[in-house]
């Protein structure tokens, strides 16, 4: 009879749930833990388990990559790649001014490194999908022409750049309206001529924003100036032998502004054609 009670007391405790049969039979002190607070333990288990996933090793690497950054791209060619390794040249731009290097980077997962024998410099090549992301050091600074470096990311296939003056910080929305109705299809002349540039004086009075801009490299034969305001443009801008020169401000379509005259006077082209004549 009292084993029969002491029975049906266990089956009681137990299904009322919380306490384990040797917490009554043995006086055993047995914590309570919650469903969620056991499915993580099992998972942590679970996952303690498993093998280390196998490092993802990169495929497709052949053939032509590019930075796509307006007057500092980039190009990248690999050739001959392996599980281990792959061959590649690399050519960078900065303005008129060049980097080369090439060699033979070792891949490890998802990345590879390049050290030349030479030097302390270090190149990381970083894949995914379509893009491969190069990350130099200090020593690297030295293999090109000043202003060039090789880190940034390399899209596959050729150059496709979509850029304009208000991406590269040279106007605004609105200047840069008026300014394409000024200039019209000799845009892409300044775009491509304003490398670095630099706000200066307005030396004619016109009230107006004057940007001048050049070429790393080759400033004195590859640059352009604008002047601006809410109404008039005025500016110049090399193109081969001759500079271009827009302005719809009447008064101004036949004769250069002084500011204009004085940063034409500093380059090396002589001949100015009036383009709003």
């Amino acid at each position: 009879m009292k084993k029969t009670l002491v029975v049906l007391l266990i089956v009681v405790l137990v299904g009322v749930g919380g306490f384990a049969v040797d917490q009554f039979l043995y006086g055993e002190s047995v914590p309570v833990v919650s469903e969620v607070e056991e499915n993580e333990r099992v998972e942590k288990e679970a996952e303690e388990t498993l093998e280390p996933a196998a490092e993802e090793k990169p495929s497709d690497l052949t053939g032509k990559w590019t930075r796509n950054i307006l007057h500092y791209t980039g190009h990248l060619k690999i050739i001959e790649v392996t599980e281990e390794r792959f061959r590649f040249s690399l050519n960078v731009i900065a303005g008129a001014n060049v980097g080369d290097m090439e060699g033979e980077a070792t891949i490890s997962g998802d990345s590879a490194t390049f050290k030349p024998s030479e030097s302390d410099c270090e190149l990381t090549f970083h894949f995914s999908e379509d893009i491969i992301t190069i990350e130099q050091n200090d020593d690297c600074m030295s293999w090109g022409g000043v202003g060039t470096f090789f880190n940034g990311e390399y899209e596959r296939g050729d150059v496709k750049i979509e850029t304009d003056l208000i991406e590269q910080g040279v106007l605004s929305e609105t200047e840069d309206h008026l300014f394409r109705e000024v200039v019209g299809n000799d845009y892409e002349l300044y775009l491509s001529n304003f490398n670095i540039y630099s706000e200066v004086e307005d030396n004619d009075g016109l009230d107006t924003k004057v940007l001048t801009g050049f070429v790393r490299g080759i400033a004195a034969s590859n640059g352009g100036i604008i002047m601006i305001n809410e109404h008039y443009v005025y500016a110049a801008v090399t193109d081969d032998h001759v500079t271009r020169y827009h302005s719809n401000d009447p008064e101004y379509k036949k004769k250069l502004p002084l500011t204009i005259s004085e940063w034409v006077d500093g380059m090396v082209l002589d001949e100015v054609v009036m383009e709003n004549e």
